[in-house]
């Protein structure tokens, strides 16, 4: 059995995930404050479920991926659209944008993966509004990330169709 005939997709949460925890350990190893949040795979789907309140979000990811001690210029969060594909969610805080990265852009499903984009953003804003994140000064009247622009960069590498 060669790894053609084997079925990913069901591994890329995981392996997404693994990346966002050895990265995060990584930081959290040299003694660093994060200036860069990596969240994992399931914080999109907690955040676009429907089922769960940005405050009950907060206190699952808060201790291990969103420490209130640092400076954050980034946030990557992975986004997946209809379990097929993934894409992902740069929020920058220096450039006010939302940076979509999608190697495989869809003209048929640009609108669903841009209102789970916004969707996203007012989600994590909420959360970002919690009095635990105030000294950070991520979220203020002039700053609410539901403000930034969503750029796609047009130079990505992209995927085949069906790949």
């Amino acid at each position: 059995m060669g790894y053609e005939d084997v079925d990913i997709g069901f591994a890329i949460p995981e392996i997404v995930n693994l990346v966002v925890a050895r990265t995060n350990w990584l930081i959290d190893s040299l003694g660093k404050r994060k200036s860069v949040w990596y969240f994992p795979t399931e914080f999109a789907q907690y955040a676009l479920s429907g089922h769960h309140n940005a405050e009950y979000v907060r206190t699952i990811y808060q201790d291990k991926f969103m420490p209130t001690n640092s400076i954050v210029s980034k946030i990557f969060i992975p986004m997946n659209d209809e379990g097929v594909h993934w894409y992902l969610l740069v929020v920058d805080f220096i450039e006010r944008k939302l940076i979509w990265l999608d190697s495989l852009p869809s003209e048929a499903r640009y609108h669903s993966r841009r209102h789970a984009i916004l969707r996203l953003v007012i989600f994590l804003e909420q959360i970002l509004l919690h009095s635990s994140f105030h000294e950070l000064n991520l979220i203020g009247s002039d700053n609410l990330i539901t403000n930034f622009s969503i750029v796609q960069p047009r130079c990505l590498p992209q995927q085949r169709p069906g790949s």
